[in-house]
């Protein structure tokens, strides 16, 4: 039973035996006039199962008045879903709002009290109820609903703050007093990482983290925060506020996606921009499968076009099955400089097989323009951004061949995944797949006889085909070079080799010429062209890059055994070829003899004479030689001095002899090694001890065994024997 006294807390809904009862009238009769009149209600679920509730606020005046429903005139009602801090801030915005706004505030503030959880059918009849028991203050279905939803989105400052930084900070948050600085920053932290965590998890860390902070402050009182925690997404829609939508898009997803969704669109000039002037180009995967030959595998092929930038017109392309690569890249643009001539710019990918050593000499052209292609030329380069698909308009061209060509194949695989025709498993388990050269074939066709001659309406065409506007505007003012030179400027160029043995080896060949050997370890690269049947290559010095020579592939392969007459005559031919080789060498080498042997031995006499005071620059006797980079087996003390000399495992060398010389030492101790294989030892001592060792598990190892050398005595070591050579006193 409904009490028509309390007022304090009045009732949403009221069932109609609830009305009745209040009213002492019988229920049908409320019922029959609740339908005539289209009272507003909804459903609701109880013991008894379901049950109408007619919104008490939405009932006829009369019925209101018999009822003692008090009708809100303030906007300072008590809500329960608004504590107290809430209503005093809503209280101070209403104070410091224009007139307009609490005007605003006071038409729309009870509706929402009224009808704030209604939604559909329901709300639509609440606002027509409203509007027949108000004529004067009829309110739209529509409007009311965008109110409302800026309300929950922004609360109070929707309506009372129009415009300004105070509109739009939520009045949910603003709960959170001191603490909603920090459960911002927080949340804000979490969510914009491109990581892209879910905002959910997000907001329940947010939850946690205030929940902890608040607590260690204010112990208790950070769970009693938590009853009127904003909602996530409030959180989502205050961070999108405060930070924008674009730099939360730039923050979660990177900056290939802010790139082609929020960036500024970058209007191209062509105006001073000719026909045949900058060439674009790029790779295509095509969405076509074809064979390589009957009975192997379907692939899809790889398309590389180089293509005008005014006019749009593809001036080369080639399809092949191999992976993009410079070669290609350099073969297509030769073809394309053959027909027109040379562009005076290009704008080209940031991948390896354009950015290679012989083509442009690297994203930050580190190779010499000498060694380039594009060098050689005089061609400008301009790398585009890695990954932005926006600065190559070529992908707008390979767009078109998909959609225009490629769906009208019998072998079309689909552009992504999913999309693949069901129909394609059946034509490649019957080998119905065409041939790579049969596409080739069909696609130069679609190029020259559709794709250039379809009208464009684009910045530059107006209405004309591609080639329209080339055979309009290009004036053949390109400079073209010779073929041939061509042919050795699109070359591979190998790193720098060095001459050895007169050939230059690079990936498992020797190049080799006769006229070679004249540049024995001279520093060089190769040039070797990209189609080059006859297997010949040009040699550059590596600092001039000056041509020396031409050499060719393995010009001395012979056959190891010869067996053909043919084989023979290989081997001969080789034999012919160095022999021709070494005696350039020798001819070279031609020095007249004046010297006698036996004045270099008197100069050698007088030179140690003279040097007797140190061993620095003197040879060490033959016998002591062999001890060199052997080690000592025990430490070297003067036995005068009780001075350490040398330490155990010191290895031997002039310095070392210099000084157990100087400080007169007789003999030392050195370590032999010898191998623990019986075949390779020479007495049983060692074979003893080896049957030792190898009983102890160490086969297989090397053993050290010492041995005493003597040393000369100072005063002979050197002088005698150039005596004995020399016979001279």
């Amino acid at each position: 039973m409904y009490d028509k006294h309390a007022t304090s807390e009045q009732p949403l809904t009221m069932t109609a035996r609830e009305i009745a009862d209040t009213l002492g009238t019988l229920k049908r009769t409320v019922a029959i006039r609740a339908n005539r009149e289209g009272w507003p209600w909804i459903r609701q679920t109880g013991n008894g199962g379901t049950k109408k509730g007619f919104l008490v606020h939405a009932l006829p005046e009369d019925i209101r008045h018999d009822l003692g429903i008090v009708t809100p005139t303030s906007p300072y009602v008590t809500r329960d879903r608004l504590d107290e801090v809430a209503i005093q801030e809503e209280h101070r915005m209403y104070l410091a709002a224009p007139a307009y706004n609490r005007r605003k505030w006071d038409r729309y503030q009870p509706l929402i009290m009224q009808f704030g959880q209604l939604s559909g059918r329901t709300l639509t009849r609440a606002i027509e109820s409203h509007n027949k028991a108000y004529p004067e203050d009829r309110i739209s279905v529509a409007s009311f609903r965008r109110v409302l939803r800026e309300y929950n989105e922004e609360g109070a400052a929707a309506l009372l703050y129009g415009y300004g930084n105070s509109r739009g900070r939520s009045i949910a948050i603003a709960r959170l007093g001191a603490w909603a600085e920090l459960a911002i920053e927080t949340f804000a932290e979490l969510y914009l990482n491109d990581n892209k965590p879910p905002a959910s998890k997000c907001w329940l860390y947010t939850r946690s983290i205030v929940r902890q902070n608040v607590n260690d402050e204010q112990p208790g009182y950070g769970d009693k925060l938590l009853e009127e925690f904003p909602s996530c997404s409030t959180f989502v829609r205050e961070i999108d506020k405060r930070y924008g939508v674009s730099a939360v898009v730039l923050a979660r997803d990177g900056e290939q996606v802010w790139n082609r969704t929020e960036a500024a669109y970058i209007d191209r000039d062509y105006e001073n921009v000719k026909p045949g002037h900058i060439w674009f180009s790029d790779h295509h995967t095509l969405d076509i499968e074809c064979l390589s030959s009957y009975g192997a595998a379907p692939r899809r092929p790889y398309l590389t076009v180089w293509r005008d930038m005014k006019t749009g017109l593809w001036l080369a392309w080639t399809l092949r099955f191999e992976p993009p690569n410079a070669e290609i890249v350099m073969a297509t643009f030769v073809r394309a400089v053959e027909r027109y001539g040379i562009p005076h710019a290009i704008y080209i990918d940031n991948g390896k097989d354009y950015r290679s050593r012989e083509f442009a000499g690297g994203r930050k052209q580190e190779e010499a323009e000498a060694r380039t292609m594009i060098g050689r030329l005089g061609v400008e380069v301009t790398f585009s951004k890695p990954y932005n698909a926006q600065a190559k308009t070529l992908e707008r061209d390979f767009r078109s061949v998909s959609q225009n060509f490629s769906r009208f194949t019998r072998s079309y695989v689909g552009n992504k995944p999913g999309a693949r025709p069901e129909s394609l498993a059946e034509r490649e388990k019957k080998n119905d797949i065409p041939l790579l050269t049969e596409i080739a074939d069909q696609l130069d066709a679609y190029i020259k006889d559709v794709f250039h001659r379809e009208p464009s309406y684009g910045k530059n065409h107006n209405g004309l085909s591609r080639a329209e506007l080339w055979d309009r505007d290009f004036a053949d003012d390109l400079d073209h070079v010779n073929p041939e030179t061509l042919r050795w400027i699109a070359a591979k160029v190998t790193p720098e080799r060095t001459v050895l043995r007169g050939a230059i080896r690079w990936d498992n060949d020797h190049w080799a010429a006769p006229a070679l050997a004249e540049f024995q370890r001279r520093k060089v690269y190769l040039r070797i062209p990209i189609d080059n049947p006859e297997d010949v290559a040009a040699v550059h010095d590596a600092e001039t890059h000056d041509v020396l020579c031409e050499v060719r592939r393995n010009p001395y392969r012979a056959p190891a055994y010869a067996v053909s007459e043919q084989d023979k005559e290989t081997v001969s031919r080789v034999i012919e070829e160095v022999g021709r080789m070494r005696k350039a060498v020798r001819n070279a080498a031609k020095i007249k003899r004046r010297i006698d042997p036996r004045e270099i031995l008197t100069a050698m006499r007088s030179y140690y004479a003279h040097t007797e005071s140190g061993l620095q620059g003197r040879k060490i006797s033959g016998d002591l030689a062999a001890y060199l980079g052997r080690r000592l087996a025990s430490a070297v003390v003067d036995e005068r001095t009780g001075e350490l000399v040398a330490d155990k495992g010191d290895r031997i060398d002039q310095e070392l002899l210099a000084k157990l010389f100087e400080f007169e030492i007789s003999s030392v101790r050195i370590e032999h090694q010898r191998s623990n294989t019986l075949r390779l030892t020479g007495t049983d001592h060692d074979r003893r001890q080896i049957e030792q060792l190898r009983a102890t598990g160490t086969h297989g190892h090397t053993i050290n065994y010492v041995e005493n050398i003597p040393l000369p005595p100072k005063k002979t070591r050197f002088i005698d024997q150039i005596d004995a050579l020399t016979s001279l006193e």
